[in-house]
């Protein structure tokens, strides 16, 4: 068949026949062998073969191709990605629990046992990891800061500042708790762009006390999405407000100690880091040395997309669709890139059925335009389904949104 000579390996990668194509070298092998008037319906003998050989070929050579993708870390998948990260010597992250400091306030001397539970006030629960007993404070007062790890695992159990206040279990002895600092560390499993892009920042540089390096040790943590480093090599303070010749670390994700940690390790007596937060460990010698970093502030991008279709639109999957493009392509941003609008089009009209798409973005779901959003170096790009809003012909939009680029209202009714 022809099909054998225009499809498979190729000069210009793998090339995969649709299953009407296979169908219709099928078919006209058929002919060739069988004759020309043989009858080829869906409810013929030929017909019904053709179309179950076509279908057969057609997975077959997907198939041969979700192989050939698997040997590259830029198109491989699952289990694929897995294998080529491990020749990177690096495994992909399991979803992990958040880590909080707790402060507890007894009435008196108190024991505070391991496993004593804590939530925020939408069930977020935390348990103490250690034994520990309240002591008087210079106030008066008897009190404790106690590490705690949530009970579940996953990014939504990272909780704000003074947000861990209640006693699963109420306890007399109990005052009050609280958590002066956000918990952090807390991770969903590690999705194929995050790893892909963590085996490419590995061959790029190995763990070191090199500014690289010691992004891909940090990068390395559970819980580290991505890194973002600031450099100012100048004898004065730059437009940021670092100090002369200091880095300053900008992390998305990870536990505090961890990162501080890996600074340690890597760092040795190289660069002088800068940000607000810090926190001491231990050098070779014993010495105790101060680590600072900063988090990278996520941004949640909003987006609101009027689609005029035809009928080969899929009104059941297409606006789902449409999301998940959106929200991957703003997930896939690194650190302090822009959100180009235009960049999001092109997907959307490959899809069956648009005619017309009208997108507008922002920081602010009531303040979207038709512009860029320009991200600072130490922000990161945030994408949801939650924050996209998609209407089709036959389906209403949210009203009330303005453009800041013409003044124009537009009401998606």
């Amino acid at each position: 068949m022809a099909l054998d000579l225009k499809y498979g390996l190729s000069s210009s990668g793998f090339l995969v026949p649709t299953y009407e194509e296979v169908l219709d070298a099928v078919q006209t092998d058929f002919q060739r062998r069988f004759g020309e008037d043989i009858p080829l319906t869906a409810n013929s003998n030929f017909g019904i073969l053709s179309m179950s050989f076509s279908y057969f070929i057609s997975k077959y050579f997907q198939q041969l191709q979700l192989f050939y993708y698997d040997a590259y870390v830029t198109t491989a998948t699952d289990t694929g990605l897995d294998r080529q990260a491990s020749n990177a010597g690096i495994t992909r992250n399991d979803s992990s629990q958040s880590q909080a400091t707790l402060h507890i306030v007894t009435d008196g001397e108190y024991l505070i046992e391991a496993g004593t539970q804590f939530e925020t006030a939408d069930g977020i629960v935390f348990d103490v990891i250690n034994d520990v007993v309240t002591t008087r404070q210079s106030d008066g007062s008897w009190s404790v800061d106690v590490n705690a790890n949530s009970d579940d695992y996953g990014a939504y159990t990272n909780t704000p500042a003074n947000s861990i206040t209640i006693v699963s279990d109420p306890d007399d002895n109990i005052i009050s708790v609280n958590n002066p600092e956000a918990s952090n560390g807390g991770m969903d499993r590690e999705t194929d762009d995050l790893l892909r892009r963590r085996i490419i920042t590995e061959t790029i540089a190995n763990p070191s006390g090199t500014i690289n390096g010691i992004i891909t040790a940090l990068t390395n943590l559970s819980g580290v999405k991505q890194v973002g480093a600031v450099q100012n090599p100048l004898g004065t303070v730059d437009s940021y407000g670092n100090p002369p010749y200091t880095v300053h670390l900008y992390v998305l994700g990870g536990a505090k100690q961890d990162i501080l940690n890996a600074l340690a390790t890597y760092s040795g007596f190289g660069p002088m880091f800068t940000g607000s937060e810090s926190g001491q460990v231990a050098d070779d010698s014993g010495t105790m040395r101060t680590y600072y970093f900063d988090y990278a502030t996520p941004i949640p991008i909003h987006v609101n997309v009027k689609l005029k279709t035809n009928s080969n639109w899929d009104a059941d999957s297409g606006i789902g669709e449409v999301k998940e493009l959106i929200a991957d392509y703003i997930n896939s941003l690194s650190m302090g890139a822009n959100v180009v609008l235009t960049k999001m089009y092109p997907d959307i009209y490959s899809m069956d059925g648009v005619d017309e798409a009208t997108i507008l973005i922002g920081r602010d779901p009531s303040n979207l335009s038709s512009q860029d959003i320009q991200v600072d170096k130490y922000e990161v790009p945030q994408g949801s389904t939650d924050w996209i809003n998609v209407g089709d012909d036959n389906t209403a939009m949210l009203t009330g949104y303005t453009s800041t680029t013409n003044s124009i209202k537009l009401d998606f009714e």
